[in-house]
């Protein structure tokens, strides 16, 4: 039975987990520089997640082009 509530808890966590509104604020800002505007509130933890990855640490390598391209690329994905 203690298994099961475990399981349960890991199982439900994440699924109701929501982006920290400071994450989307910050995400907001950052997709302001490559001319993407979208509605931060909208975005699923795994959008939010990759987007802040790809924004804090990938854009300078890639450059703007190919970083605009995966920022779209992210936002297509349900």
């Amino acid at each position: 039975m203690r298994r099961l509530a475990i399981v349960l808890c890991v199982i439900s966590g994440p699924a109701l987990a929501e982006p920290n509104p400071q994450l989307l604020r910050q995400i907001e800002h950052n997709l302001r520089v490559f001319d993407v505007s979208v509605d931060t509130s909208q975005l699923t933890t795994a959008q939010a997640a990759q987007l802040h990855l790809l924004l804090t640490s990938d854009s300078d390598k890639l450059g703007y082009t190919r970083t605009r391209s995966r920022i779209r690329a992210i936002l297509r994905q349900d």
